[in-house]
């Protein structure tokens, strides 16, 4: 009789085949909220300029209902935004169900059968799992952004900021909203891609199935005590167990088979178990002399990627030390993340970069000036605001330098020019009109010296 070993090979890594094949479409996430970000900097400046003033007052706003209707725009946008998410998670779902059931019919030895019914897949798609499925908590995530989104708004014109400091806060939280939507259609996908293999094993006439874990350096507790726990199709656990989880169900053919792999499944997690909890004495003794490095770490790290980092320090710890795969994993996400953060919500970090890291930062924000322009003004006015943006992160990633004595070198040797001062340079240095000089600052905004980036560090694409 077939093993769980070979069951893995068939069933559930068919399963992750298909999860991981879904979550590489998750780029088109990023997209729309960027387009939505984008949308909801347009609208900010079209109030701007209809008000002609870079920083409107409250009071202001509330003239002509200026404040409600740009709110209401802000509110529509994040409502065609939800439903373009909403679409294409369930798009991929369906996709996503038709693989898995295939393959688990298929493995069952099983060649004529039907395709799962679309009435069945919109069935699992609106049963509630949790308290709750995935349209209700898109929508529940959507109402909180928009007020998010507001707040920001209302506070950035009570604290007298201007439209482009408002812009830049505006694009930050649609970036963090991201992360969190991208973490509900993961969770949401697995869901589903396991309540596919449950309905092939029912319809296939499999009574028992093992929930399986991947047993390796990412296994966690909550899954490693229930790998390869025997259940009866009906009563088997909810999955996903919790956030990035990757467990899934295998069937079970023969009972003695299962009782013999669930054995070995358990001496599997045991010796992993004794492999972390057991660490060499190098090994302790490094934790315990990095003690205060680590928590300085631990601090940083956290105030970038919040709940996705360890919830404890000796986690994080034991993590770093002990699981140089996921730690690895780790340091990656907080690179990729810490790029993108406001320069406000990072205080720890102020006169603490590596140049490596503020280079960085400073990248990322300059790249990304072309989604923050309003394109419905001048080309002037564009001009202006890629000036500005670009000063303010030029100054801001000073501030993030923990070389301050390089800083004031800097500021000595290229300090932020006007506006007025940029064109007639580019007019004198390279001949450019008036018009031509507004369109290579908008150009030269969004790109950074090359040299400069060789020197701190960063390797051309």
């Amino acid at each position: 009789m077939k093993s769980s070993e070979y069951w893995e090979k068939r069933i559930a890594n068919g399963t992750w085949t298909t999860y991981n094949n879904l979550e590489e479409k998750n780029r088109a996430l990023l997209e729309m909220y960027q387009e939505a970000s984008l949308n909801i900097s347009d609208e900010l400046y079209r109030v701007s300029e209809k008000m002609k003033t870079s920083t409107p007052t409250l009071s202001d706003m509330h003239k002509f209902d200026r404040l409600t209707k740009l709110q209401k725009n802000i509110e529509s946008i994040i409502g065609e935004l939800g439903e373009n998410v909403e679409k294409f998670y369930i798009d991929n779902a369906t996709q996503g169900f038709k693989e898995v059931y295939k393959n688990v019919r298929v493995a069952l030895g099983e060649t004529d059968f039907n395709e799962p019914p679309k009435k069945l897949m919109e069935q699992f798609l609106r049963k509630q799992w949790e308290g709750s499925n995935f349209s209700t908590r898109l929508w529940k995530n959507t109402q909180v952004l928009v007020t998010n989104l507001n707040d920001v708004v209302t506070n950035g014109l009570i604290q007298g900021k201007t439209v482009t400091e408002m812009a830049i806060q505006l694009n930050n939280r649609m970036n963090k909203e991201f992360n969190i939507c991208h973490r509900l259609v993961r969770s949401e996908t697995m869901h589903y891609l396991n309540e596919s293999a449950k309905s092939a094993y029912k319809d296939a006439g499999c009574e028992k199935i093992q929930l399986w874990a991947a047993i390796d350096e990412r296994t966690c507790p909550v899954c490693g005590v229930k790998h390869g726990n025997k259940y009866s199709l009906r009563d088997a656990p909810v999955l996903p167990l919790h956030a990035n989880c990757r467990c899934t169900y295998i069937p079970i053919i023969d009972d003695d088979v299962a009782n013999n792999s669930h054995a070995i499944a358990k001496e599997d997690v045991k010796k992993e178990w004794q492999r972390r909890s057991i660490p060499d004495e190098q090994i302790k003794d490094k934790m315990k002399k990095n003690y205060e490095t680590d928590m300085k770490q631990y601090k940083k790290y956290k105030e970038v990627l919040g709940e996705e980092l360890p919830k404890s320090f000796d986690k994080f710890q034991g993590l770093k030390y002990n699981n140089s795969e996921e730690w690895g994993k780790v340091k990656d996400k907080f690179s990729e993340v810490f790029v993108t953060k406001d320069f406000d919500s990072i205080p720890s970090f102020h006169e603490n970069c590596s140049n490596l890291l503020t280079r960085k930062w400073y990248k990322w924000h300059d790249e990304n000036i072309p989604n923050l322009i309003d394109t419905s003004k001048t080309i002037q006015e564009q001009a202006r605001q890629a000036h500005e943006l670009r000063n303010t992160y030029r100054i801001q990633a000073r501030d993030l330098m923990k070389d301050q004595e390089e800083r004031k070198n800097l500021d000595t040797k290229h300090p932020n020019p006007s506006f007025e001062e940029l064109i007639e340079h580019k007019k004198l240095k390279y001949g450019l009109s008036n018009e031509e000089a507004y369109v290579d600052i908008i150009r030269s905004s969004q790109t950074t010296n090359k040299k400069y980036d060789k020197i701190a560090g960063i390797k051309e694409e």
